[in-house]
């Protein structure tokens, strides 16, 4: 199933106005457009109630709100290929 995940498989077409799938396992997930736009709109309410710092997160989509306790947030990943290696971190704030 590895093979599948590549975003090269996903073509556009132009002409036609619609999108296929050049390998025959190659599914989308919408769901992480979804999730997104929740977590924006939990940022914009929070905001809208006073809240000046937050984290917000839902299944891998992440927003930031001002700090954390007077310090920057820290946000970290992994490496998508290797469970055990840590990608790295980023300092926000």
């Amino acid at each position: 199933m590895l093979k599948a995940i590549n975003y090269r498989h996903v073509k556009f077409d132009v002409d036609e106005h619609s999108i296929f799938f050049a390998h025959a396992n190659v599914k989308i997930d919408l769901g992480v457009i979804a999730k997104g736009q929740a977590v924006d709109n939990a940022i914009d309410i929070l905001k809208k109630r006073g809240i000046k710092d937050a984290l917000v997160t839902a299944g891998g989509d992440t927003k930031l709100l001002g700090d954390r306790l007077g310090k920057p947030w820290m946000v970290g990943n992994r490496a998508p290929r290797n469970k055990d290696k840590q990608g790295g971190d980023f300092t926000l704030g």
